[in-house]
């Protein structure tokens, strides 16, 4: 056979050749070629263990079979031209990937484990049952060198069902049933030995238990039975020391150390028990309630000893990584919920707070190199969403305030701290201190602005010594007092001279200070304050406006921080007057800054693109509020229509959605010569690589029709490039069903927007849209907007439509099943131009089923009568009060917390044992109700008057058809058709009415006066 004739040698030399730049290529579509042969894959796999082959060359064979296995180990649709590697290879390589990857070094042991979770991923358990079981085997050796990689195979089929629901776990649970023993036992046995290979291995497990509780805890495996053990090894690893020798590393090297990664992971074990399931008061399943308790009254107190232990030698300058100091301090905040654990922190929490929070929560030696090197850097870090969840600063601030808000008396001590910290001299205070205090106290803003007593104290306090900070010599200071005023803009000062000056701080850290770091600040604590106190601000902020904006623009382009475009947003809205002047400019400073972030090289870095994203919404701002000024719209426009060509052309689809909203923008009042431009832009793009895009592309048409349909119909090449781009969609087998909705609607909202004037292209719409009809699809909506394209021929132009159907031969099909407002009027009118045929005209299909009419009539004017009521309801709701939780109960010493959440869970409980069940109410609103046409404007044609007349004139004209049709109606529908007519003349005197007020109301001619009177 192949497999046997292939020879790996050859495989070796190609995988030589292709470290040559020259010929990589080549090598590449050589080895390409060879995927499809069988036995291929496992000479990659021979080449891998081969004790005698350079590891450069093992190292490119484990990643050619990485890939080989993660592209064609099933049927990729998603990948052109796949194939499925031979069930012959399947077999050799689940026999032997186990054993290959114990025995290689971890350079190949990295890539083989996502092999095996490949192949983890479609198998297990129905086409490799009998993996467990070789893995049991191979742990229960003697052989310590066999445990790592059977480790590594068992943390790869535990990541499979890392979130999948408990009932999805059956085959995992299987094999951890004699896995997760084995996994203990060894753990317990290399307790002691603090060797690297040892430690490792410990870590592993710490790892893959970690993954296994980290969103459902199986109490079948993890039962007070078993789990004292586990804490037992738990807690020998949380109190052991760490070797002196790890003293000896660098920083970075030493909190990466395997010993603080072992205990790293330990940790973060007890603090998700102890989060998730080890609360009896917070636990948020029924399920676990049992477990809470026990772990509550063996293991929650204790734990928290060894994490006092540790705090500890950290105060006392013991070396602490930070991550694990991290878990250290998200332990105690959970403790703070706790009555017995807090009982025992307590005592402590003083000094926690002086030698712990305050440290952290100060300007570092670190910061401050940072701040001096690279500013641009220090900035990023301070906000960098993804770094926020992994800070020990924002650890420290949520236990600050979770014991400040649930514990009496922590407030007042901490505030009393701090306060002593800030009435030091200047000369004998530690200005870093200085700064951790004021953290301190903006952390705990929320809780202070709820306690009347602190909340009166306030406006003095940031006299005192947070502006005389915002003039301090220390850059970080007055970085740390601008942040302060942002976190406490919501307070009202009594005394106007205080918001006067505390704007005209802001504005000079804006303009003038020389650190960039501060002027970010000073321009966020400006935003806050005035989307939180506008009317206060506003008489001293206006006339600076236009320089602010200016300033806010030139520190955005500067640093690049995705804060600063929703600063900009904000304050172009709210002063949107005042932008006009430099509306322009702004613009152009955007699209710059814009342009240099998609010109750099790591534009696809997530913080990049994001960043990208808020400067096209920033300048999406600008459009709105700058509608209603054309003549700057047209210069503005100008600038964007360059952006939108550039990345269309260059295809920069991670930032299509957003310039396809900026188009919408543009486009949503008029439509410039520069946008009608920009429209063949899109088609073409469309036609090119951004099809998966057609859903945010529709936005864009919509306006392109309705908002100016004579410029839209003026040329004929617009609506055939609209045609063109929705007859590709529905087209496409392999399009998501949602597309076929939206492609549909554009369709019928061509016909009902341009009645009379597309009647050329009604063959080719009724065809495309009911030959999708005719395919399979699993979407109602889908199937119901295909049907509908020729319900709005038929409103339109029915004689023609009648034709157009008899023409195309197409087998009939169900009618719609419609939804929402617009779609039922439609059916209504669509119906009500069936039934108005003459007789002669008459199809004898519309004549045999004359029964059903008025029966389908009555169901959709019933649905009329509830989308209509919904309606009404969503215009006339109010926003809710905000309810004050300001007298929020603090804890007793003694006493659990129980959450909102577990109330809410306890009621549904509750409710469900009573028989109540929830139901959610369906709206009568669809999506598609936003894209609207003349049809939908509320002067338009009325379908309950529509249908009025339709009856008033059958019974008359056509008496035969008009018995034929109501005579089905049973009494009940009978009445209801009553109502339907006494609502059509209700509905018409206010639209009457209604026009005759928009034309100024009621003229009465004044009688005209004679100019002589004669008597007799």
């Amino acid at each position: 056979t192949k497999v046997q004739l292939m020879d790996p040698n050859n495989i070796v030399e190609l995988l030589s050749k292709s470290f040559d730049p020259q010929a990589h290529e080549v090598v590449e579509r050589e080895l390409h070629a060879l995927e499809q042969t069988p036995g291929y894959p496992i000479c990659l796999m021979q080449i891998v263990c081969h004790p005698e082959i350079q590891m450069p060359i093992k190292q490119a064979a484990v990643i050619y079979l990485k890939n080989m296995v993660m592209r064609s180990w099933e049927t990729r649709s998603d990948i052109k031209d796949s194939f499925v590697i031979h069930d012959q290879d399947k077999d050799n390589i689940r026999n032997n990937i186990i054993e290959v990857i114990i025995s290689s070094p971890d350079l190949l042991r990295v890539q083989l484990c996502e092999t095996i979770f490949t192949i983890f991923k479609w198998d297990y358990p129905e086409r490799w049952p009998n993996v467990a079981e070789k893995l049991v085997t191979y742990f229960s050796s003697s052989e310590q060198n066999m445990w790592l990689g059977c480790l590594h195979c068992v943390h790869q089929l535990v990541k499979k069902y890392a979130y999948k629901k408990p009932e999805e776990r059956g085959a995992l649970n299987i094999a951890l049933v004699r896995l997760l023993p084995l996994m203990r036992e060894r753990c317990l046995l290399l307790i002691n030995d603090e060797s690297l290979p040892s430690v490792t291995l410990q870590t592993l497990v710490m790892k893959i238990f970690h993954r296994i509780i980290e969103t459902w805890l199986p109490l079948q495996l993890i039962t007070e039975r078993n789990f004292p053990a586990w804490m037992e090894v738990f807690h020998i690893v949380l109190s052991r020391d760490v070797p002196q020798m790890t003293l000896e590393l660098d920083e970075d090297d030493r909190s990466n150390s395997i010993w603080w990664k072992c205990k790293k992971w330990c940790m973060k074990i007890v603090v998700r028990i102890y989060e998730r399931y080890g609360q009896a008061s917070l636990v948020q399943d029924n399920e676990y309630s049992g477990f809470a308790k026990f772990f509550s009254n063996n293991f929650a107190v204790p734990i928290v000893k060894i994490v006092l232990v540790w705090l500890d030698k950290c105060r006392h300058n013991v070396y602490v990584s930070k991550p694990v100091l991290q878990q250290l301090l998200m332990y105690l905040n959970y403790s703070v919920s706790h009555a017995k654990a807090w009982k025992v922190v307590k005592p402590h929490f003083q000094d926690i707070i002086r030698d712990i929070a305050l440290p952290i929560l100060s300007h570092s030696d670190d910061d401050d190199g940072l701040w001096a090197e690279d500013p641009h850097e220090y900035i990023r870090t301070k906000y960098d969403v993804f770094e926020d969840s992994f800070s020990v600063a924002n650890t420290v601030a949520s236990m600050l305030i979770a014991a400040c808000g649930k514990r009496g008396g922590v407030l007042d001590g901490l505030m009393a701290f701090c306060y002593n910290i800030l009435v030091t001299p200047p000369d004998q205070r530690d200005p870093k201190k200085t700064d951790g205090a004021l953290h301190m106290i903006g952390c705990l803003s929320e809780i202070l602005m709820k306690k009347p007593n602190y909340k009166m104290q306030l406006e003095d306090m940031i006299v005192q010594h947070v502006f005389p900070e915002i003039q301090s010599g220390f850059g970080y200071l007055r970085a740390r007092a601008c942040w302060l005023l942002k976190e406490v803009s919501e307070l009202k000062f009594r005394n106007k001279n205080n918001i006067s000056c505390e704007i005209e701080l802001l504005l000079k850290c804006i303009s003038v200070d020389p650190d960039l770091p501060v002027k970010v600040e000073a321009a966020i604590a400006l935003q806050h304050l005035i989307s939180n106190q506008e009317a206060a601000v506003t008489p001293y902020v206006e006339p600076h406006i236009k320089v602010i904006i200016v300033e806010f623009v030139n520190i955005l382009r500067e640093t690049e921080i995705e804060e600063l475009s929703g600063v900009i947003e904000s304050v172009i809205s709210t002063f949107s007057s005042q932008v006009t002047t430099v509306a322009v400019e702004i613009t152009e400073n955007l699209v710059g800054t814009l342009m240099r972030l998609v010109q750099s090289e790591d534009i696809e870095n997530s913080s990049r693109a994001l960043m990208a994203m808020s400067v096209i919404s920033a300048i999406e701002v600008i459009v709105e509020v700058m509608e209603e000024h054309p003549e700057i719209m047209l210069e503005i426009e100008k600038i964007i229509t360059k952006v939108v060509v550039y990345f269309m052309e260059n295809s920069l689809f991670e930032l299509y959605e957003e310039v396809l909203s900026l188009v919408s923008s543009c486009t949503s009042d008029r439509i410039s010569a520069d946008m009608w431009n920009v429209y063949f832009v899109i088609y073409e793009a469309f036609k090119r690589d951004a099809f998966d895009y057609f859903t945010d592309i529709v936005p864009c048409l919509h306006n392109y029709v309705t908002v100016d349909t004579d410029a839209f119909l003026s040329e004929p090449r617009r609506l055939e490039v609209l045609f063109d781009i929705c007859k590709t969609v529905l087209e496409v087998d392999q399009a998501y069903e949602e597309m076929y909705t939206y492609a549909a609607k554009l369709l019928e909202l061509v016909i009902l927007q341009c009645p009379g004037r597309v009647n050329h292209y009604f063959p080719h719409f009724i065809q495309v849209s009911l030959e999708r009809v005719s395919k399979r699809l699993k979407l109602t909506e889908s199937r119901t907007m295909c049907l509908q394209v020729v319900v709005a021929c038929l409103y339109s132009n029915i004689e023609l439509t009648l034709q157009i159907l008899e023409t195309l031969k197409l087998s009939s099909a169900n009618p719609p099943l419609t939804q929402g407002l617009h779609d039922r009027k439609v059916c209504v009118l669509g119906l009500t131009a069936v039934l108005s045929l003459p007789r002669d005209k008459r199809p004898a299909a519309i004549t045999f089923f004359n029964s059903q009419y008025m029966r389908s009539l009555v169901m959709l004017f019933q649905g009329l009568e509830r989308a209509y009521a919904s309606r009404a309801a969503d215009d006339s709701d109010s926003e809710e009060e905000i309810v004050d939780d300001s007298d929020q109960e603090e804890l007793a010493s003694d006493e659990d917390e129980y959450d909102e959440k577990t109330i809410s869970n306890l009621a549904k409980k509750a409710g469900a044992t009573l028989g109540y069940v929830d139901v959610d109410e369906a709206t009568e609103e669809t999506q598609l109700e936003a894209y609207t046409s003349l049809i939908d404007e509320e002067d338009s044609v009325d379908e309950y008057w529509a249908f009025k007349e339709l009856l008033s004139n059958l019974s008359t004209t056509d008496p035969e058809w008009y018995e034929s049709l109501t005579r089905p109606l049973d009494p009940t529908q009978q009445k209801y058709l009553e109502s339907i007519l006494i609502l059509a003349d209700q509905r018409r005197a206010a639209q009457v009415s209604r026009r005759i007020k928009e034309q100024g109301g009621y003229s009465f001619g004044a009688p005209s006066i004679p100019t002589e009177f004669r008597f007799g």
